[in-house]
């Protein structure tokens, strides 16, 4: 993900083999097809793209999307590209040093992981969407600590699913990138460690990345002045299966916490 010299935000949508064009308010201005799986895109001084594609294959385009050159196919010679990953080596090796720790604590935090620009343009999203998309969803994908005051908006579920924006943002290379770098196989938990817990304090622009067997929790928002607000994604290994005899039992037991709160369920 890119914000080009006209302030729009260029999506590489890497499943569906396409680059998406944003404006600043998450409205859909272009789409490019004639790409493969895009990995990575830099836009140099005299802007001109340059896009390196998971196909073995690079393509400089310009700012209309039109193809100005390419080059590479799959080959070990010179100058392309085996097809084949590298043995032991990161995606994203400016986020390589996180690996010990996250594997280690089960979380980690990345300081300032969005660039100012990147975080406004994801800001500016999640309150058009919140102004636009929100009021139409049902209870099971908005939930208010009191419906009746919309101010009380607690949390937004499968964004991805009612937006264009956020579902091309799922596949954004930054966040992709540094999933994969971080996620592997389940980490050895004990006892002790679910004893600890630490605290931890985000400023604008900050990513908090931790593993699925992470207990994590946020406490109020002891704020009288302003509303508390954080965006997540969940990234999934390939190894990742449904563990259905666990997911019943904890909706039965979420059930009978409600039932003993006098917490109304939403209707399925």
């Amino acid at each position: 993900m890119q914000v080009d010299p006209r302030a729009r935000l260029l999506v590489l949508d890497r499943s569906n083999k396409r680059v998406q064009v944003f404006d600043k308010t998450g409205e859909l201005l272009d789409i490019w097809t004639d790409v493969l799986s895009g990995n990575d895109l830099v836009i140099d001084s005299n802007e001109e793209i340059h896009l390196v594609e998971g196909e073995n294959r690079v393509s400089l385009l310009n700012l209309d999307g039109e193809v100005l050159g390419r080059w590479g196919e799959k080959s070990d010679t010179p100058g392309n590209f085996p097809g084949r990953p590298i043995e032991g080596a990161w995606t994203m090796e400016q986020y390589g040093e996180y690996k010990a720790a996250y594997d280690r604590d089960g979380y980690v935090l990345v300081k300032q992981f969005l660039p100012p620009e990147e975080f406004d343009v994801l800001a500016a999203n999640v309150a058009r969407y919140i102004r636009d998309v929100v009021r139409g969803l049902g209870e099971k994908l908005a939930f208010y600590q009191d419906r009746e005051r919309p101010e009380t908006l607690k949390q937004i579920q499968c964004m991805e699913k009612n937006d264009g924006f956020f579902a091309g943002y799922a596949s954004a290379e930054r966040w992709y990138d540094l999933a994969r770098t971080l996620v592997g196989e389940p980490a050895n938990y004990t006892e002790a460690d679910e004893e600890k817990e630490v605290a931890l304090s985000l400023e604008p622009g900050d990513a908090l990345i931790h593993h699925g067997w992470t207990i994590h929790r946020a406490d109020p928002n002891t704020s009288t002045t302003r509303h508390r607000q954080a965006f997540a994604m969940v990234f999934q290994g390939e190894s990742c299966r449904p563990n259905e005899e666990a997911k019943k039992a904890y909706s039965e037991a979420l059930k009978s916490q409600h039932q003993e709160l006098g917490v109304a369920l939403a209707k399925s």
